[in-house]
């Protein structure tokens, strides 16, 4: 330990000192001997006083401060012989439900270090008093306690002792924040430009101030109950990206309660069970507690934060992290709430384009079915007047007139079923981008889905790999249903080698590729492949998933793909496309990924 001699309070003339070992200790260490120096200089009787500090870190008191105005008492705290070893005294005291005692060490029988020696010296009282979560402090004091005066003298300097350890960490953490508060204008561009970046921003700030080993913020997504990396610091370390609350329930609870959660032995909860499962973050990283932090606005939990602590760092201290991490999500949810009104801005914008987009693909099938509507009443009024003119119809003019009439009409239904499905994915797109859209899990037969698919299109290719013969993926049906079916329309559109739009009954002939659809496991996921002949040129390849982006081969809204990439995000899942070359010849692969 450090030695210190001459203090500026005269009351106290020597200091031994551990020097800090971390953030943790360096911020209660220089709240208590702040706040010891502050309670000995207002004593209203002075004498010999010592006072020795444990804290608890690592889950065991260390003693790591001694201060006395005693020169008797200084050379004992140096000698090898009252190494303190009886800490079952102050674990004692600790565990118990005393905030603090005050004993007449002449009549107190418990043994413990230096007490003989104290006695000696004329001290008279022991005070102990406990600070949650930080430690034991002991004072020895020659203050009599048995006179009633000095007895509430003391009560009083205890609380006020208590309340400024208190006052002084909570200061030396806000401290901590200063740099971040003055960098809200950065953090604020850096939110309406890219989300992501400012949320890393904060983390790796947490992250060089504070001894934890990582961060975590993670989204909150209440239509489905699922999550979402935000961010992570450091990058890399946080595995899946998304996932359902079900599967992670420490972040439910926080969910749930609206409360902040420390779990001290991960093995020991039940919720983290999934965290100490062999290969798990226990295993890979060491870690050994965990904590977590709602993000809220409006009374509503829109994020998580999580702070992990590995075994080579300092434990999780509530008095220290718990006001600091809490401070870091006022400013997360600030963060927050200006993404929330930059996103709605774009939804306003994505809304208003939808308007224009819309009234621009609408008015050409209304008009064309208009337009033969019209021409099948003039027909019809024709040969109403011919009939009355002449009396009957021939029989070719009167097949001429219903071979028209049936053209005409074909025309209108199928700009009738084209109006239908340009208001269907207007619809799905609108109610995405409003959060509208709910999916519900539930067991779904692999195999069974894939033939469904194979008796709607002619010739498609379909194979399975043989362990998920039986197997059953938990997702929704229907939107996974909506999603392929989308991406095998556009598959067979591109294959055929006519200017007609066709889906299915058609001869084999009329296509010039076959489809192929392929499911198989990877890793966690299970992936469903769409491999048909053909390119997309490199300049649309980025543009693909972009609402209302078509390559102009067939008419459409635009927004197939941005319905299928937006909808596979509230699965969890992933979609992907590339261009392959497979023995000389182009292919173009959509792939959905979904996980187990």
């Amino acid at each position: 330990m450090a030695q210190e001699t001459g203090k500026s309070n005269p009351n106290i003339i020597h200091i031994q000192k551990r020097p800090p070992q971390g953030y943790h200790e360096a911020i209660l260490l220089d709240a208590i001997e702040k706040s010891i120096d502050h309670l000995i200089s207002t004593w209203k009787i002075s004498g010999p006083e010592t006072v020795t500090v444990r804290l608890r870190m690592r889950n065991t008191l260390e003693r790591v401060l001694c201060i006395t105005n005693d020169d008797r008492v200084f050379p004992l705290l140096n000698d090898p012989d009252y190494k303190e070893t009886k800490e079952s005294f102050y674990n004692k005291f600790y565990d118990g439900r005393d905030k603090f005692i005050i004993n007449d060490i002449l009549e107190e029988g418990e043994d413990y270090p230096l007490k003989k020696d104290f006695i000696l010296f004329g001290y008279r009282t022991r005070i102990l008093v406990k600070l949650e979560h930080v430690g034991v402090v002991a004072i020895h004091s020659e203050i009599d306690s048995t006179h009633p005066e000095n007895l509430e003298m003391v009560r009083s300097k205890i609380y006020e002792f208590e309340k400024m350890v208190v006052e002084k960490i909570r200061a030396a953490s806000e401290a901590k924040l200063v740099g971040l508060y003055q960098e809200i204008n950065i953090l604020t561009t850096l939110a309406q430009e890219n989300e992501e970046t400012a949320f890393h921003h904060v983390l790796e700030f947490v992250g060089r101030h504070h001894s934890i080993f990582r961060t975590a913020i993670f989204g909150i997504n209440p239509a489905n109950d699922s999550y979402t990396l935000l961010a992570g610091y450091p990058k890399g370390t946080h595995g899946k990206d998304n996932g359902f609350l079900a599967d992670h329930p420490l972040l439910k609870s926080i969910v749930e309660t609206k409360n902040s959660i420390h779990v001290f032995d991960l093995r020991q909860d039940t919720r983290t069970k999934w965290l100490t499962a062999p290969g798990g973050v226990v295993d890979r990283y060491g870690i050994t507690e965990i904590a977590g932090f709602p993000i809220s606005q409006s009374g509503e939990v829109k994020a998580v934060m999580t702070v992990d602590y590995a075994e080579k760092d300092l434990q999780f201290n509530p008095v220290i992290d718990e006001n600091f991490f809490n401070s870091v999500c006022d400013i997360l949810s600030n963060i927050l709430s200006i993404v929330s009104k930059i996103k709605q801005i774009r939804i306003e914008e994505d809304i208003r384009r939808i308007v224009d987009h819309f009234l621009h693909e609408i008015r050409n099938p209304i008009t064309a079915s208009a337009g033969f509507a019209r021409r099948n009443y003039n027909f019809v009024g024709e040969k109403i007047k011919q009939c009355s003119e002449i009396g009957e119809l021939c029989k070719d003019d009167f097949s001429a007139f219903l071979n028209a009439l049936q053209r005409n009409t074909s025309v209108i239904i199928k700009e009738s079923d084209r109006v239908e499905e340009i208001l269907n994915e207007f619809e799905t797109f609108i109610k995405l981008k409003r959060g509208m859209v709910e999916i519900k899990r539930g067991p779904v037969l692999i195999v069974e889905l894939g033939k469904y698919f194979v008796d709607l299109f002619h010739g498609l290719s379909f194979s399975y790999s043989p362990e998920l013969g039986d197997y059953r993926l938990f997702t929704d049906k229907n939107r996974l249903h909506q999603i392929l079916l989308n991406l095998l329309i556009n598959s067979y559109e591109h294959t055929y080698n006519m200017g007609y739009r066709a889906i299915s009954h058609q001869p084999e002939s009329f296509f010039t590729e076959k489809v192929r659809f392929n499911i198989f496991p990877r890793e966690e996921s299970i992936v469903f492949e769409i491999i048909n002949g053909g390119k997309v040129p490199r300049e649309n390849v980025d543009r693909l998933f972009e609402p209302y982006f078509t390559c102009g081969y067939h008419d459409g809204s635009g927004l197939g793909l941005a319905i299928s990439s937006e909808l596979i995000k509230l699965m969890n899942g992933q979609i992907s496309f590339e261009n392959v070359v497979e023995e000389k010849k182009d292919y173009v692969v959509f792939r959905l990924a979904l996980p187990r």
